[in-house]
Protein backbone atom coordinates (compact mmCIF):
# COMPACT_ATOMS: atom_id res chain seq x y z
CA UNK A 1 0.00 0.00 0.00
CA UNK A 2 2.76 2.36 1.07
CA UNK A 3 4.85 1.82 -2.48
CA UNK A 4 1.08 2.23 -4.24
CA UNK A 5 0.53 5.72 -2.40
CA UNK A 6 4.43 6.80 -3.30
CA UNK A 7 4.02 5.94 -7.39
CA UNK A 8 0.76 7.90 -6.89
CA UNK A 9 2.16 10.84 -5.29
CA UNK A 10 5.38 10.41 -7.80
CA UNK A 11 2.71 11.18 -10.67
CA UNK A 12 1.17 14.21 -9.16
CA UNK A 13 3.82 16.15 -8.62
CA UNK A 14 6.97 17.92 -10.28
CA UNK A 15 9.61 15.91 -8.92
CA UNK A 16 12.38 17.33 -10.39
CA UNK A 17 11.22 21.10 -8.89
CA UNK A 18 10.78 19.59 -5.27
CA UNK A 19 14.22 17.96 -5.58
CA UNK A 20 16.02 21.06 -6.87
CA UNK A 21 14.06 22.88 -4.03
CA UNK A 22 15.29 20.44 -1.69
CA UNK A 23 19.12 20.60 -2.64
CA UNK A 24 18.89 24.51 -2.58
CA UNK A 25 17.53 24.21 0.96
CA UNK A 26 19.96 21.75 2.02
CA UNK A 27 23.12 23.62 0.34
CA UNK A 28 22.22 27.26 1.85
CA UNK A 29 21.48 24.96 5.99
CA UNK A 30 25.34 23.98 5.11
CA UNK A 31 27.16 26.71 3.58
CA UNK A 32 25.32 28.71 7.20
CA UNK A 33 27.43 27.00 9.17
CA UNK A 34 30.60 27.01 7.62
CA UNK A 35 30.51 31.25 6.45
CA UNK A 36 34.43 30.75 5.54
CA UNK A 37 33.88 27.98 2.88
CA UNK A 38 30.86 29.80 1.90
CA UNK A 39 32.68 33.14 0.56
CA UNK A 40 35.48 30.60 -0.84
CA UNK A 41 32.91 28.86 -2.62
CA UNK A 42 31.21 31.56 -4.34
CA UNK A 43 34.30 33.16 -4.97
CA UNK A 44 35.50 30.14 -6.89
CA UNK A 45 32.38 29.98 -8.86
CA UNK A 46 32.31 34.04 -9.82
CA UNK A 47 36.37 33.75 -10.66
CA UNK A 48 35.15 30.86 -13.16
CA UNK A 49 32.49 32.60 -14.67
CA UNK A 50 34.19 35.54 -15.24
CA UNK A 51 37.56 33.58 -16.65
CA UNK A 52 35.37 31.30 -19.00
CA UNK A 53 33.26 34.98 -19.95
CA UNK A 54 36.61 36.84 -21.04
CA UNK A 55 37.94 33.38 -22.87
CA UNK A 56 34.53 33.19 -24.99
CA UNK A 57 34.83 37.06 -25.57
CA UNK A 58 38.10 36.74 -26.91
CA UNK A 59 37.46 33.47 -28.97
CA UNK A 60 34.51 34.76 -30.56
CA UNK A 61 36.30 38.20 -31.02
CA UNK A 62 39.12 36.14 -33.29
CA UNK A 63 37.52 33.15 -34.45
CA UNK A 64 33.94 32.45 -34.45
CA UNK A 65 32.24 36.30 -35.35
CA UNK A 66 31.08 36.27 -38.67
CA UNK A 67 33.35 38.20 -41.16
CA UNK A 68 31.58 40.86 -42.46
CA UNK A 69 32.21 39.61 -46.51
CA UNK A 70 29.66 38.65 -48.83
CA UNK A 71 28.30 34.95 -48.19
CA UNK A 72 31.60 34.16 -46.14
CA UNK A 73 30.32 30.56 -46.29
CA UNK A 74 31.27 29.76 -49.68
CA UNK A 75 34.95 31.17 -48.96
CA UNK A 76 37.19 28.20 -49.53
CA UNK A 77 41.06 28.08 -48.20
CA UNK A 78 42.68 26.16 -50.48
CA UNK A 79 45.83 24.39 -48.78
CA UNK A 80 48.91 22.17 -50.04
CA UNK A 81 50.13 19.09 -48.74
CA UNK A 82 53.45 17.66 -48.79
CA UNK A 83 54.56 14.03 -48.14
CA UNK A 84 54.73 14.35 -44.87
CA UNK A 85 51.24 15.43 -44.31
CA UNK A 86 52.30 19.53 -43.48
CA UNK A 87 50.00 21.94 -44.73
CA UNK A 88 51.37 25.10 -47.24
CA UNK A 89 50.07 27.63 -49.17
CA UNK A 90 50.23 26.88 -53.04
CA UNK A 91 53.30 28.39 -54.54
CA UNK A 92 52.30 30.75 -57.51
CA UNK A 93 52.52 27.64 -60.22
CA UNK A 94 49.80 25.71 -58.38
CA UNK A 95 47.80 28.93 -58.01
CA UNK A 96 47.59 29.82 -61.40
CA UNK A 97 47.31 25.93 -62.46
CA UNK A 98 44.16 26.16 -60.43
CA UNK A 99 43.38 29.58 -61.51
CA UNK A 100 43.02 28.51 -65.19
CA UNK A 101 42.07 25.08 -64.69
CA UNK A 102 39.69 24.62 -62.11
CA UNK A 103 36.03 24.30 -62.84
CA UNK A 104 34.70 24.10 -59.22
CA UNK A 105 35.35 27.67 -58.22
CA UNK A 106 34.07 30.61 -59.32
CA UNK A 107 36.97 33.07 -58.40
CA UNK A 108 40.50 31.72 -57.57
CA UNK A 109 42.31 34.56 -55.64
CA UNK A 110 46.20 34.47 -54.07
CA UNK A 111 47.22 36.10 -50.85
CA UNK A 112 49.89 36.00 -49.14
CA UNK A 113 51.72 38.13 -45.90
CA UNK A 114 53.95 40.55 -46.34
CA UNK A 115 56.73 42.92 -44.81
CA UNK A 116 57.25 46.09 -46.12
CA UNK A 117 58.80 49.69 -45.06
CA UNK A 118 57.07 52.58 -45.51
CA UNK A 119 58.37 56.23 -45.79
CA UNK A 120 60.00 58.52 -47.63
CA UNK A 121 63.57 59.71 -48.74
CA UNK A 122 63.17 62.78 -46.11
CA UNK A 123 61.48 60.54 -43.76
CA UNK A 124 62.44 57.87 -41.15
CA UNK A 125 61.31 54.31 -42.76
CA UNK A 126 58.70 52.46 -40.68
CA UNK A 127 58.06 48.54 -40.72
CA UNK A 128 54.59 48.09 -42.36
CA UNK A 129 52.96 44.54 -42.50
CA UNK A 130 50.45 43.93 -45.30
CA UNK A 131 48.89 41.62 -48.20
CA UNK A 132 50.72 40.65 -51.74
CA UNK A 133 47.05 39.93 -53.14
CA UNK A 134 45.95 39.24 -56.68
CA UNK A 135 43.69 41.32 -58.66
CA UNK A 136 40.66 39.85 -58.29
CA UNK A 137 40.64 39.58 -54.56
CA UNK A 138 38.79 42.44 -53.32
CA UNK A 139 36.05 39.84 -56.34
CA UNK A 140 36.72 37.09 -54.58
CA UNK A 141 35.87 38.28 -50.86
CA UNK A 142 32.86 40.28 -52.41
CA UNK A 143 34.11 43.55 -50.82
CA UNK A 144 34.53 47.42 -52.43
CA UNK A 145 37.32 49.83 -50.55
CA UNK A 146 35.82 52.65 -48.59
CA UNK A 147 37.20 55.29 -50.68
CA UNK A 148 38.92 54.73 -54.03
CA UNK A 149 38.48 51.96 -56.35
CA UNK A 150 39.28 48.03 -56.21
CA UNK A 151 42.64 46.52 -58.25
CA UNK A 152 42.06 46.30 -62.33
CA UNK A 153 43.64 42.77 -64.12
CA UNK A 154 45.88 44.79 -65.67
CA UNK A 155 48.21 45.99 -62.63
CA UNK A 156 48.80 42.48 -62.39
CA UNK A 157 51.29 42.40 -64.57
CA UNK A 158 54.84 43.42 -63.68
CA UNK A 159 55.92 46.59 -64.55
CA UNK A 160 52.30 48.54 -64.13
CA UNK A 161 51.78 46.67 -60.25
CA UNK A 162 52.67 49.77 -58.35
CA UNK A 163 49.45 50.56 -56.97
CA UNK A 164 48.68 49.50 -52.95
CA UNK A 165 45.37 50.05 -51.34
CA UNK A 166 45.50 51.02 -47.41
CA UNK A 167 43.73 49.29 -44.71
CA UNK A 168 41.16 51.25 -43.03
CA UNK A 169 43.45 51.17 -39.96
CA UNK A 170 46.73 52.41 -41.83
CA UNK A 171 44.71 54.75 -43.20
CA UNK A 172 43.20 56.06 -39.89
CA UNK A 173 46.88 56.09 -37.83
CA UNK A 174 49.39 56.85 -40.98
CA UNK A 175 47.52 59.24 -43.07
CA UNK A 176 45.35 60.41 -40.39
CA UNK A 177 41.94 59.66 -42.15
CA UNK A 178 42.83 61.87 -45.49
CA UNK A 179 41.01 61.55 -48.32
CA UNK A 180 42.68 62.82 -50.42
CA UNK A 181 46.00 60.35 -49.84
CA UNK A 182 44.14 58.49 -53.11
CA UNK A 183 46.31 59.12 -56.72
CA UNK A 184 49.01 59.99 -54.01
CA UNK A 185 52.44 58.51 -54.27
CA UNK A 186 54.26 57.31 -51.47
CA UNK A 187 57.17 54.83 -51.29
CA UNK A 188 56.91 51.19 -49.72
CA UNK A 189 60.29 49.04 -49.80
CA UNK A 190 61.93 51.97 -51.65
CA UNK A 191 59.39 51.83 -54.38
CA UNK A 192 57.29 54.24 -55.72
CA UNK A 193 53.80 53.01 -55.59
CA UNK A 194 50.45 55.03 -56.31
CA UNK A 195 47.34 54.82 -53.29
CA UNK A 196 44.29 53.66 -55.46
Amino acid sequence: MTLVEQDGRGVWRWAAVEDFLIDVRYGLRVLRKSPGFAAAAVLTIALGIGANATIFGLVDTAQLSVLPLHEPERLVHVWTTDAGGDLHSPVPRQYLALRKYSQVFEQVSAVGWVDDFYGSEESTWQKLSGLAVSANWGRTLGVQPFLGRAFVDEEQTAGRDSVVILSYGCWKTRFHADPRIIGRQIYVSRRRVTVI
